[in-house]
């Protein structure tokens, strides 16, 4: 897939017939060999760094051919990936041709959007990537929206030194506006992965920073272990996804803390072209908790009857509770119906929450490869809920 190609082409003519030949020359890329695998086209990426990703068996399996190439394609390392297998009937072996043609290593992407929340939303990042012969890859990012602005930047590979290992890393200064108080916070964050099968990960959380907020600052370092796991039956165009989510951290310095979070997700196809989604969610903390670590509800996020950050305030929650139904409804083509129901509540203290909270409602839009871009009319569970209505906009699955 990788090399130089020369094409040259010769006419000769006869007094009857014209003949057209073409030569095809081609100068091979590089081509080595590990065990039974024969590698074709990577011409930057370290040898070891391509052993990481793909899977060996002592016997070949179709599991292990899918999970090589799911690999290969979301090391982001490549933009072509074929896989060959050939059998060798006498010795009992199958051979692997894998051939990759390598991304650029220098990227750029920009990003403008809308929603109703946070209303523009601009993305820069510039990057280089397969850094130093392996997957590493550095991104500097800046995001700008109504109530946010980001600096920051980032360090990642999905196989360190192993397709078992993968760690984030991101030094970032990021301003928010929030409903009650606006908060400024600069550091440094950290996760490492190690994967207990393709789709999960379990792993340490590490981060320091320096919050500012209410006219006082405070510092605070937080490390913790999460268990991950996220599936999509298709990296581009997903029927299918499963997300779970299971975090606990301990912060300590100016505040001392914890907290125990719980985010569950699920988009199920239940017939022709209907699909059903739901969230769980919940979270409790203990100790001298700071606003901003503290729970709040409401916006096109979780209870979409209510204001952003409506429910909880002034100060916010030590928990909360939170579950979310739709069914998405093919109507023509491409447009969607999707009919919807949100219950949830916050708590002052560290105990389930008495006072429970729903809202209801439908949105209409269009099937896109990252989900539907939708426009959501909300009601909240209140009296005179007609005169209380919410419209939102926007793109794609809410985790």
């Amino acid at each position: 897939m990788e090399g130089v190609f020369d094409i040259d082409v010769i006419l000769e003519e006869s007094e009857d017939t014209t003949f057209y030949s073409y030569v095809y020359k081609v100068v091979k890329g590089p081509r080595y060999r590990l065990g039974m695998d024969l590698y074709y086209g990577a011409n930057v990426t370290n040898r070891r760094e391509l052993s990481y990703m793909t899977v060996k068996e002592d016997f070949y399996t179709e599991r292990s051919l899918d999970e090589t190439l799911y690999n290969f394609i979301t090391s982001n390392s490549f933009v072509g990936v074929k896989i060959d297998t050939f059998l060798d009937k006498d010795k009992k072996q199958v051979h692997r041709l894998i051939k990759l043609q390598e991304d650029k290593r220098g990227f750029y992407d920009f990003g403008l959007g809308y929603n109703t929340q946070e209303d523009l939303i601009l993305d820069l990042s510039v990057g280089l990537k397969n850094l130093f012969g392996v997957g590493l890859t550095t991104t500097l990012n800046y995001k700008l929206t109504g109530k946010r602005e980001t600096y920051g930047l980032n360090f990642e590979d999905p196989f360190l030194f192993t397709r078992k290992l993968w760690f984030k890393s991101s030094l970032f200064k990021d301003h928010r506006e929030h409903k009650s108080y606006s908060l400024g916070t600069e550091g440094f964050a950290l996760s490492l992965g190690y994967r207990i099968t393709r789709w999960s990960s379990i792993g340490p959380v590490f981060s320091i920073t320096n919050n500012r907020f209410l006219g006082s600052s405070a510092t605070i370092s937080k490390y913790g272990l999460f268990l991950l796991r996220e599936y999509k039956d298709d990296i581009f165009n997903p029927k299918r996804i499963q997300y779970n989510n299971l975090s606990f951290f301990k912060a300590y310095g100016d505040f001392s803390y914890n907290k125990l979070e719980l985010s569950t997700f699920y988009l199920i196809p239940i017939g022709s072209n209907l699909n059903l989604s739901f969230k769980v969610a919940g979270g409790t903390a203990q100790g001298k908790v700071p606003i901003f670590d503290r729970y709040f509800l409401g916006g096109f996020r979780d209870l979409r009857g209510y204001s952003f950050e409506e429910i909880g305030q002034p100060n916010g929650g030590k928990s909360f509770v939170f579950s979310r139904l739709e069914l998405e409804i093919p109507l023509k083509g491409s447009i969607v119906m999707i009919p919807f129901y949100d219950i949830g509540g916050v708590e002052p203290s560290n105990s389930l929450p008495k006072d429970i909270k729903h809202s209801f409602g439908f949105g209409a839009g269009v099937r896109t490869p990252i989900g539907p871009a939708r426009v959501d009319l909300a009601f909240p569970g209140e009296k005179d809920f007609l005169k209380k209505f919410k419209l939102y906009l926007s793109v794609g699955y809410i985790y």
